[in-house]
């Protein structure tokens, strides 16, 4: 029940209740009785202390697909919940009550407990862990999956313990390396890649770093099938078609031995001249505070286009359409 790098939805044996999860607790907001029921939950709750202080707000544009927070009656709409796998995350508007915000909290843990059963250490592990939940201070800025959320500015954009943890590996790829390690390049390119999904520029200087990692990863695999029977053992349980429930067992352990080999692997690559360049970019970029590492929240979800733009992708030639040829 893996995922792929960058999916956005559950493996398929907690989809459902996910799905479930959200759809209740944004129906249970209507039940007022759920703050006193849960108490001595939202009783723990830590708030930021500028909550409520005057502030300047971004505006944020609405959409046919993003209407803003009324219902089609003016009033209030239910606050919707998103769960990425056990993750649950909500935004809500900030009043002196507070009333709002517990409401919906209080609603995500009764939709949990309805489907998962309540809070019983003598019986089952806990369905909710309590220590993320009371850790988190509620607040118009924080950390969601890795990425740093402002509501006031309505910006995405890396935090700054995350950038300083890859500035400090960028040190080790100075001007004069020349090979690098699967295990070396693996952990830098994750890391860049997370920082590009908020830094919108950055994923155009990853291409030649991209490419020194594929090639590095088909060349091992090539070395460890030619220099290692074992490995050949293993890639043919790979390509046997499983007849049993212990032959599936037998050939995803091959699978997950193969790749860990493969990934591994200490063996030395020729690190690209132009991947060099680009690590030599990328961090001139990070360090200089003039350039933006955030995005605009807009940019990142899906709206309604201001506008449609048609082009041709040739830079040398201009293209067109006969109406009357039909070509």
């Amino acid at each position: 029940c893996g995922l792929s790098f960058g999916s956005d939805f559950s493996p398929q044996n907690w989809e459902i209740c996910r799905r479930i999860i959200e759809q209740l607790a944004e129906k249970l907001f209507d039940d007022d009785t759920l703050i006193e029921k849960h108490k001595k939950y939202l009783d723990q709750l830590q708030w930021g202390k500028r909550l409520g202080k005057k502030a300047n707000f971004s505006k944020a544009k609405a959409c046919k697909i993003h209407k803003g927070v009324l219902n089609k009656d003016g009033k209030p709409a239910n606050t919707p919940h998103f769960y990425f796998v056990d993750d649950g995350l909500l935004g809500e508007i900030f009043t002196a009550c507070r009333n709002r915000i517990l409401r919906a909290i209080a609603a995500s843990i009764e939709a949990i407990f309805l489907l998962l059963g309540e809070s019983d250490l003598d019986k089952r592990q806990d369905p909710i862990s309590w220590d993320k939940l009371l850790e988190m201070v509620v607040n118009y800025c924080n950390i969601m999956l890795g990425h740093h959320v402002n509501t006031r500015k309505m910006i995405v954009s890396t935090p700054h313990d995350y950038l300083a943890q890859t500035l400090s590996m960028l040190e080790h790829w100075h001007k004069g390396r020349k090979t690098f390690t699967i295990p070396d390049m693996e952990p830098l390119i994750g890391k860049l890649g997370h920082m590009a999904q908020t830094i919108p520029w950055l994923k155009h200087l990853m291409g030649h770093l991209y490419t020194s990692l594929t090639s590095a990863l088909s060349n091992s695999k090539k070395y460890l099938i030619h220099s290692s029977k074992h490995f050949r053992d293993l890639l043919k349980l790979i390509k046997h078609e499983p007849d049993s429930v212990e032959d599936h067992m037998i050939s995803t352990f091959a699978q997950g031995e193969t790749a860990r080999r493969v990934h591994k692997s200490k063996k030395q690559y020729s690190l690209l001249k132009t991947a060099k360049e680009e690590l030599r970019i990328i961090k001139t970029a990070f360090l200089d505070p003039k350039i933006n590492k955030y995005t605009p929240i807009a940019h990142l979800i899906k709206r309604t286009p201001d506008g449609y733009a048609a082009g041709d992708s040739c830079l040398d030639a201009a293209g067109g359409y006969s109406i009357d040829m039909e070509f």
